[in-house]
């Protein structure tokens, strides 16, 4: 007997369907490469909460590596000194916020990325401030509002 002309026999059991596949493979290669830039990006940021000295060191070489002309080796060294006083006081938790804004404004003022004498001083100044903690003595109570009365 023979079997019918439009009769296809089964394909071998272990070889799946071609062009089938391709496309959910990229999908799910995809997403599992998207899931380890995010756990990549959040890991960096919470080893940068914990640690944030790494940034205020790499701000410094690029400081160390923009001296301007002007800038004497004893701005140099008071500068390094002031920052020594900074790291020690963020590795103890006990900088001052408004300090923190100073240094990032003394270094947002340089110009052509360069910083001159008077920016390096500012700046040893900024970070003498920031590094001696808070200056607010706390939180302070309010008096409570008066009721008044409505006639």
């Amino acid at each position: 007997m023979e079997a019918p002309a439009s009769f296809q026999p089964p394909p071998p059991p272990g070889e799946a369907p071609k062009g089938q596949g391709c496309a959910r493979s990229v999908l799910i290669g995809c997403g599992i490469a998207a899931l380890l830039g995010v756990a990549c990006v959040v890991g960096f940021f919470l080893y940068i909460r914990r640690n944030p000295g790494v940034m205020t060191d790499l701000m410094m070489r690029q400081i160390e590596s923009h001296w301007g002309a002007d800038v004497t080796e004893e701005d140099k060294a008071d500068l390094r000194a002031a920052y020594a006083e900074f790291r020690a006081a963020l590795n103890a938790r006990r900088v001052n916020p408004e300090g923190v804004q100073r240094i990032q404004f003394s270094i947002s003022s340089a110009r052509n990325n360069t910083f001159n004498r008077d920016q390096v001083r500012q700046l040893a100044q900024a970070l003498r401030e920031a590094a001696r903690g808070s200056t607010s003595p706390g939180p302070t109570s309010l008096p409570s509002p008066v009721p008044t009365r409505s006639p």
